[in-house]
């Protein structure tokens, strides 16, 4: 007979590691707090940090923690901010997102969708309440669930722990989460995402080659022709720096208008090595105003970078400049 939900809730409980709320930190160089949510790169290196509804993955060397968020109020920071948690499991795989008055759960077998509302208890009394741990049932039975959290640790990363069911690729998840939908239970991850940022990038819109990169990721790719590989990456500021492969120059790049922070306009970004793409074209219009009104062929001559926001497109950068690709 397969152990009830409850109990397992209260093994969890009873088994959870102490640790430190949800960490607050400041950089040095910017002298900005940041939100930590529980999401490291695949190198350990960087973390993955919200300022309002921006995400941001800043090199956790040299960060000091200056707060820390206990469950309810970090909750109400997630969700008062437009995030959500997605979660993922295996065997079978299995997906969810959860929002503050509902679960969608994804049937691994039939694919069907399922919203369940749903309320979240957060934990107090007997829980430390230094420790991330909250539980959600629905409002009509039919699933409970829990999400706990392992702990950033700046002070001591030989002792992070991460989700042990983890499958999310280029991310590494400090969340651990355990669902019950009617008589199943499934095991997985779960990491902080906004609602236009998908794991889902199969297709990039308006792209046919290419490579996609998650925003921490350095990029390595000769971009002039010149037989040198730039270096491009993606700082806390929201700069995009190209580091010049033969000279070793670095070139913090703007969109033509004097714009630097790209920090609200990448969900992802990636290498295309497509031979021509497509601008976006404006006309102003009868009250004074600027529109869209059609698009132009641009040919790519060598590899180009590409960013994206998700459901609201993004463009190209080449050596030559900025290719607009938003309406």
């Amino acid at each position: 007979m397969k152990p009830s939900i409850r109990t397992l809730l209260a093994l969890a409980a009873l088994t959870a590691t102490p640790c430190l709320a949800q960490e607050i930190v400041t950089s040095p160089k910017t002298g900005k707090e940041y939100l930590f949510v529980g999401s490291l790169s695949e190198d350990g290196e960087k973390g993955k940090f919200v300022d309002n509804r921006t995400f941001r993955w800043i090199t956790l060397e040299g960060l000091q923690q200056s707060g820390f968020l206990t469950t309810e109020p970090f909750l109400e920071e997630v969700f008062s901010r437009g995030l959500h948690f997605e979660m993922e499991g295996y065997e079978p795989f299995w997906k969810a997102r959860l929002t503050k008055n509902s679960l969608i759960f994804f049937d691994p077998v039939t694919g069907d969708e399922t919203t369940y509302p749903i309320r979240i208890i957060t934990n107090s009394g007997s829980l430390n309440s230094m420790h991330i741990y909250f539980m959600f049932e629905g409002r009509q039975g039919h699933i409970f669930g829990s999400v706990e959290y392992a702990g950033l640790r700046l002070r001591y990363p030989d002792r992070r722990e991460c989700c042990e069911y983890l499958i999310f690729e280029n991310e590494t998840l400090l969340y651990s989460v355990l669902i019950t939908v009617g008589d199943e239970t499934y095991e997985g991850c779960a990491g902080v995402y906004g609602f236009n940022e998908s794991r889902d990038r199969d297709e990039v819109t308006g792209l046919n080659d290419y490579e996609i990169y998650s925003t921490w990721e350095t990029i390595v790719q000769d971009l002039n022709g010149d037989g040198a590989a730039e270096k491009t990456a993606i700082d806390e500021y929201g700069h995009i720096i190209i580091t010049d492969g033969a000279t070793g120059a670095e070139i913090i790049f703007d969109d033509g208008g004097g714009n630097r922070d790209f920090s609200g306009e990448v969900s992802f970004w990636g290498i295309t090595t497509d031979t021509e793409t497509w601008r976006a074209t404006f006309s102003e219009g009868p009250d004074g105003y600027v529109w869209p009104d059609g698009s132009e062929t641009v040919p790519l001559l060598y590899p180009s970078l590409f960013v994206r926001r998700n459901e609201s497109g993004g463009g190209i950068i080449t050596f030559d400049g900025w290719v607009h690709q938003n309406d």
